[in-house]
């Protein structure tokens, strides 16, 4: 079943409100149900991965079962290792994608609620830490075929009366040293070509271990991103904190002043009251 990508849609619909020039309230439960669709679609692709990832251990059983090379199963075991880096790299993009406007509305909240922040927030951390999930089991289990592929290559050669222990069977693996004598040769043959086999599996395992390495360099950056963002928020609330201490000061400053001024405006007025009474006196006496 193919789901509709919204997240461009959801990314434009934040450019489009930006570019009004003018504080837009966005509809809560419209942008709620633009961006749950963006979750729900990638909690999708992150199932069909868990399922590659079944298919895959079952494809891997099969060929270490296999008396020698099954290309049919080899070609299998290859288009699902394909299938899963094409779909990692697709929901890597997709999270990168709403990490940045998450982080673009706390920089220009442009009318975005805080609630609808906070939920956005959680539904990330929760894709973050599953994707994180997926793509441990997906290492620990080309990890296991790896040793289980070693284990058959070392258990052929003891079968053919020769012992290699880990060093030597790693350097094997590592250089491809395939030059090995065996009483029979048509047995020979065929454990050579099976040899190579796994050899070129295991050197294509290394590849997805070091683009396995890279994602996890891209979700501990993104992670970082996050701890970044909840420090700025804490050095806002203490700057404020601050200012709301120091307005607070101006006002009892401003109470004492006002208090000061009412006193001078009355001794003021009763100065006048005074002098007027003094000048009518006095003119009175001269008049009279």
């Amino acid at each position: 079943m193919t789901v509709k990508d919204r997240s461009i849609e959801f990314y434009d619909l934040k450019i489009l409100n930006n570019q009004r020039g003018s504080v837009i309230i966005m509809d809560e439960e419209n942008g709620l149900k633009l961006f749950f669709d963006v979750v729900e679609n990638i909690r999708k692709k992150i199932k069909e991965l868990d399922e590659i990832i079944d298919n895959l251990d079952m494809a891997k059983k099969d060929m270490i079962c296999e008396t020698y090379s099954n290309m049919e199963i080899y070609e299998n075991v290859t288009n699902l290792i394909k299938n899963f880096d094409i779909n990692v790299q697709i929901i890597r993009k997709e999270l990168k994608n709403m990490e940045e406007q998450i982080k673009y509305d706390e920089n220009y909240p442009n009318g975005v609620l805080p609630t609808f922040q906070k939920i956005r927030k959680i539904h990330l951390n929760h894709l973050i830490l599953r994707f994180k999930e997926i793509v441990i089991r997906y290492n620990q289990s080309q990890e296991e075929y790896k040793n289980c592929c070693k284990e058959r290559i070392s258990r052929r050669l003891l079968l053919e009366g020769y012992y290699l222990n880990e060093e030597q069977l790693d350097e094997i693996v590592e250089n491809g040293m395939f030059n090995i004598s065996t009483n029979n040769i048509n047995v020979g043959f065929q454990l050579i070509e099976d040899v190579k086999s796994r050899h070129k599996e295991i050197l294509k395992l290394e590849k997805s271990v070091l683009k396995l390495f890279t994602l996890f360099q891209d979700i501990l950056f993104i992670v970082d991103s996050q701890n970044e963002v909840i420090d700025r928020i804490e050095e806002n609330i203490e700057y404020a904190e601050a200012k709301v201490f120091q307005a607070r000061k101006y006002a009892i400053l401003a109470s004492r002043q006002k208090k000061r001024l009412l006193k001078a405006q009355l001794f003021c007025g009763l100065l006048c009251i005074f002098l007027i009474i003094i000048t009518a006196l006095l003119l009175y006496s001269y008049l009279k």
